[in-house]
């Protein structure tokens, strides 16, 4: 038991809640970045930028969450 009562368990479960919502966010926020970079208002290489930067941002969440919140 932890110090409130509350179990270790759900502690457990609150973080992950937390991680969860954290990473959806990030994940979200960066699909949009990628869909910013599809307007054709955009130059060639400002959209290129957009969706590079999206999928940096897309691929380096997954490991980070990983390895930081183990």
């Amino acid at each position: 038991m932890c110090m409130d009562g509350v179990s270790s368990d759900a502690v457990h479960l609150l973080i992950s809640t937390a991680q969860c919502n954290i990473a959806t966010l990030l994940l979200l926020s960066s699909a949009w970045v990628r869909y910013a970079g599809t307007t054709r208002s955009l130059s060639k290489d400002g959209a290129y930028a957009f969706i590079i930067t999206a999928q940096v941002g897309k691929a380096t969440l997954p490991p980070v969450f990983v390895l930081y919140f183990r």
